[in-house]
């Protein structure tokens, strides 16, 4: 399953659904549970054993949220199925939720490290599952929510001039997001970026690294703080870019995390510096700070994208809390 939101859609009642696969070799144990999960309005499918179950999740048309999994099954077990999705990358992206007889903790254990994310022993209680299934469903809804937005963010700044980056305070500030277009704007692969060892210091002019420490230190007590500096573009050349600034608190987590704007205004300044130019060689009058409407363009999209920003990252606080609520 490439995308999680592949598999929600909206019911009549505008309430979101979650796909759910049944696998279990037994009729009646399959009844039983389609049953239970199409009256709490699930779309569910089934699977009468592994091999099927494997046709279905690999290379049926149908994508799915959540697996109840039999463990054990003739021919292909649950924990064969375990394996080979986990090696085809579908964990996490599929919550499986092992469905088994044996409360051995060492089989438990077992399909808990293949990359099931939960278990319920038969016989087993209707409402415990239920309730279990609810919360899963939940966090998937959330987390779908989550990925819709950052595809609006990205789409957003992939038609901007300005690239979003974070990064911690650690001491070498690495970096945890930076939007799709970077290689558009600063000539360099998202990879680059987000390398461990990579910090933004590294792409500025020596002489500019000490002033732009001084910005990030500074800006720990501002909502917002714009500087401008040298830096070496993908292709070598060296460019002036603004940086802005902001600090957001992490969610439940010690420290902060900055967010911030990089815009390339080597074009505008230098229009501005055209234009000053020629000001200055029919008038005659010296230090014309007239600034180009290129360059306020550039410092209102930014702005108005570092609002986008904050509004975004507050939406994933909540969201991260209301998760683990």
């Amino acid at each position: 399953m490439s995308d999680i939101s592949a598999s929600i859609y909206t019911s009549k009642e505008g309430k979101k659904n979650v796909r759910v696969l049944v696998v279990d070799d037994e009729p009646a144990n399959r009844k039983l549970l389609e049953d239970l999960l199409t009256q709490d309005g699930y779309d569910t499918a089934s699977a009468t054993g592994g091999s099927e179950a494997l046709k279905m999740l690999l290379l049926g048309e149908l994508t799915f949220d959540i697996v109840l999994l039999d463990l054990f099954m003739p021919e292909v077990s649950g924990m064969d199925v375990l394996r080979k999705i986990t090696e085809q990358n579908l964990i996490p992206q599929i919550a499986v939720i092992v469905i088994t007889a044996d409360s051995d903790r060492q089989t438990l254990h077992t399909a808990l490290d293949l990359g099931a994310i939960d278990y319920v022993v038969k016989p087993f209680d209707r409402r415990e599952l239920m309730g279990r299934l609810r919360s899963l469903a939940r966090i998937i809804a959330i987390n779908y929510e989550i990925k819709s937005r950052e595809r609006r963010l990205d789409f957003v700044v992939s038609a901007t001039d300005t690239v979003l980056c974070a990064f911690n305070q650690g001491e070498n500030g690495e970096v945890t997001y930076v939007s799709p277009n970077v290689k558009k704007v600063l000539g360099y692969e998202s990879s680059t970026f987000l390398k461990p060892s990579f910090s933004i210091k590294q792409i500025l002019h020596p002489d500019d690294i000490d002033e732009y420490q001084s910005h990030i230190i500074s800006a720990r007590g501002l909502s917002s703080s714009v500087q401008k500096y040298r830096y070496r573009h993908g292709d070598g050349s060296w460019r002036w870019m603004w940086i802005d600034v902001h600090l957001i608190p992490r969610a439940n987590e010690p420290g902060m995390e900055f967010v911030v704007a990089l815009t390339d205004v080597t074009d505008a300044l230098t229009t501005r510096t055209a234009l000053s130019q020629a000001v200055e060689s029919r008038t005659g009058l010296d230090g014309v700070e007239t600034p180009h409407h290129n360059e306020i363009a550039v410092d209102d999209t930014m702005h108005n994208l570092l609002n986008l920003v904050v509004s975004f990252t507050e939406h994933l606080d909540r969201s991260r809390l209301d998760e683990q609520q």
